[in-house]
């Protein structure tokens, strides 16, 4: 069924993009798939062309804040590599969300970024400040890809601040259920923490799970570790399964770049041949 463009409802599928298999559908337009049973096809009977009112009796939304695509680089060659990287043509293609591109000069974070759904960036030569400035400039769900990669099979999360989680959490439901990835939300503590320490964070943890359960449907897994984060999160990340690393981040610009600093120093420094994603949540 086609609806026209006057109605004003919107879809993330553009129908341009479905021209190839409905090529009668008109620009701006937007099409529904719609079946019906024996019973209500006989009670009224529809033959191609014909004109029917629609209406809504149950609506069911799933949110989501993978709402659209906004891959950034610095020439038109940057734009292509990053529509081709695995991971990126894998959400774009299950999302059917809207890809925007730019091409603007690495020292110009600009104002376009206030109202993208996901900002895809090459990770290769990133640094900490780089990151901070396009945070802070308005690129709230932030994925760096590396020049060349696997699609990921694992999904690490790791939200600092117990105030970060519900950005990162939400945006990690809409991932799983568009890459086939396994995802472990992991928290901390150091080895010299006291039980009672460890009792709190493994409470945290099984509060965390069921949270989101309820909340996106999801069956999280919960790991806690111990030691120094940096050097249990190189660990996790150094399985021989492609891995994703998620991290919940706030604060200004100094304080993302000290937390990028001290938490993910390592990915860093080997030029992000994983892939980062940062769910930020401003102050």
């Amino acid at each position: 069924m086609q609806i026209d463009a006057a109605a004003g409802l919107r879809s993330a599928a553009p129908v341009e993009s479905l021209a190839h298999l409905h090529p009668e559908a008109e620009p701006g337009s937007c099409l529904l798939e719609l079946s019906r049973t024996a019973a209500e096809s006989m009670a009224m009977p529809l033959a191609p062309g014909a004109v029917v009112a629609v209406g809504l009796r149950r609506l069911h939304v799933l949110p989501t804040p993978v709402s659209s695509f906004l891959l950034r680089a610095a020439s038109s060659e940057g734009v292509e590599r990053l529509r081709h990287a695995p991971l990126v043509a894998q959400l774009v293609g299950s999302t059917r969300a809207n890809v925007y591109e730019t091409i603007v000069a690495e020292e110009q974070p600009g104002a376009s970024l206030r109202h993208a759904g996901v900002v895809v960036i090459e990770g290769g030569g990133r640094t900490p400040a780089d990151i901070a400035a396009l945070l802070v400039h308005g690129a709230r769900r932030l994925l760096c890809v590396p020049p060349a990669g696997p699609l990921p099979r694992r999904m690490i999360i790791r939200c600092p601040d117990d105030a970060l989680q519900a950005e990162a959490m939400g945006l990690v439901a809409s991932l799983v259920r568009n890459i086939h990835a396994e995802a472990t939300f992991v928290s901390v503590v150091r080895k010299q923490a006291l039980p009672g320490e460890r009792a709190l964070a493994l409470r945290h943890l099984l509060d965390t799970r069921a949270e989101v359960r309820a909340s996106h449907g999801l069956d999280l897994r919960t790991e806690l570790l111990e030691g120094e984060v940096t050097t249990q999160l190189q660990a996790r990340m150094a399985s021989a399964e492609p891995t994703l690393l998620i991290l919940g981040i706030g604060g200004d610009r100094r304080e993302i770049e000290t937390l990028l600093e001290r938490e993910a120093g390592w990915l860093f420094a080997s030029g992000l041949r994983s892939p980062l994603l940062l769910a930020y949540s401003g102050r």
